[in-house]
């Protein structure tokens, strides 16, 4: 049993705003021993003791967890130094290959040079005065990338299996580019977490007949999600300096960004650190009113919590899971033990209320208002969520509520 524990007054924050840390960024050159693919060179953005370029790692509040990130056709890491740092500032080490930037690269290479470059961190982690020393948490790896870089994911997930969830951003698929066939097809057998962003206007990688069929190849994925930007372009997750150049949705550029930060950043913050609640903001009640339209595709559902802000003294409560499967949430004033053909629930029975049954949307997606009493203010309250259709479903993990 993971407990996941809320507190409503601390939710002010929005995923989409940099985390606590300071963030540091350098150019490294290193010699990959454990591939054989010489000298490569990649941009690092790290938690730190001071902002800026160059300044010293910041271990004593790690380690933290690694993310790798595959930039676009022709663009280095700086176009990407904002989207980079803000996964810093939460806590992540970020590595961004600078290999394949000609005008002829091979999706197949980069992925081989992230795969090196997130080894390299990793070992280097662990050498005594190494400026990267302390700073990897040698668990499980995730990464993002936008346009080819997203889809040489596929072929870095089929080779490395220390990456356990992906961001695709924008992804290409075509003949371009050494092809993606093979990565495409190995992509069916992905079993980490997936997210697939596309932007409605992208006339370089079409949302539908281009982004689209990434998120349903990925049916292997337990947790497998969509987002569709309303109004963005192909270039909504770069520094504003390469969209003044190349962008022209018609919703502006500083929102573009902000959703792409909330969706990766809220996405890998969920999925690796284990802020399942953040959710709320992706796929729930704190995404109203935002251009986005979510979907799940997720045989292992997850469930957020939130102060209602359409409802006074109410709560949101909501899971993603596959479409139309059935969903349950219920609710108790302490732990228990309760059998289930989808595992062990640790609600307690005795005070056990259960406060939705029915099936989710086409889009995977359940949420409902429950009114807080005013006798249960103060109270903490466990919820737990169940998604099935037959005996194919399972539990999400317990949170425990803070009532307002």
């Amino acid at each position: 049993m993971l407990l996941l524990p809320l507190l409503l007054t601390l939710s002010a924050q929005l995923p989409e705003d940099d985390g606590p840390f300071l963030v540091g960024w350098r150019d490294v050159r290193f010699a990959d021993t454990n591939f054989s693919m010489g000298n490569l060179d990649a941009r690092f953005y790290y938690p730190a003791l001071a902002e800026g370029e160059d300044e010293g790692a910041n271990p004593a509040q790690g380690p933290y967890p690694l993310v790798g990130f595959g930039h676009g056709w022709i663009e280095p890491p700086s176009d990407y130094d904002h989207l980079c740092s803000h996964l810093a500032s939460w806590g992540f080490v970020v590595v961004s290959t600078e290999e394949e930037l000609g005008l002829f690269p091979r999706m197949q290479r980069q992925a081989n040079a992230l795969k090196a470059s997130l080894w390299w961190t990793d070992d280097s982690s662990s050498e005594p005065s190494h400026w990267l020393e302390g700073m990897s948490d040698g668990g499980d790896w995730s990464a993002a990338g936008h346009s080819m870089g997203a889809s040489a994911l596929s072929y870095l997930v089929r080779d490395e299996p220390r990456v356990q969830s992906v961001v695709l951003l924008e992804p290409y698929r075509g003949s371009l580019l050494g092809g993606t066939t093979n990565g495409f097809n190995a992509f069916s057998a992905y079993s980490g977490s997936c997210l697939v962003v596309a932007g409605s206007q992208d006339l370089t990688n079409n949302a539908w007949s281009v982004v689209r069929p990434w998120f349903n190849q990925a049916d292997a994925a337990p947790r497998n999600f969509w987002a569709l930007i309303n109004g963005s372009d192909h270039f909504g997750c770069t520094d504003p300096d390469v969209h003044l150049l190349w962008g022209f949705g018609s919703l502006p550029y500083a929102d573009q960004h902000r959703i792409h930060r909330r969706l990766l950043g809220g996405f890998l913050r969920s999925e690796v650190k284990g802020e399942e609640n953040i959710f709320f903001h992706l796929l729930g009640e704190g995404m109203s009113g935002e251009p986005v339209d979510g979907e799940s595709s997720s045989f292992d559902p997850i469930l957020w919590i939130g102060e209602s802000s359409t409802s006074s003294n109410s709560m949101a409560l909501g899971i993603a899971a596959e479409p139309v499967w059935r969903v349950r949430i219920g609710a108790s004033l302490s732990l228990g033990s309760i059998s289930t053909p989808w595992g062990t629930s640790s609600l307690d029975s005795g005070s056990l209320h259960l406060l939705y049954d029915a099936n989710a949307s086409a889009e995977g997606l359940a949420e409902i208002l429950v009114p807080i009493p005013p006798s249960m203010h103060g109270a903490t309250v466990y919820f737990q969520g169940l998604a099935n259709d037959s005996l194919d479903g399972g539990l999400t993990q317990v949170q425990s509520f803070i009532l307002p």
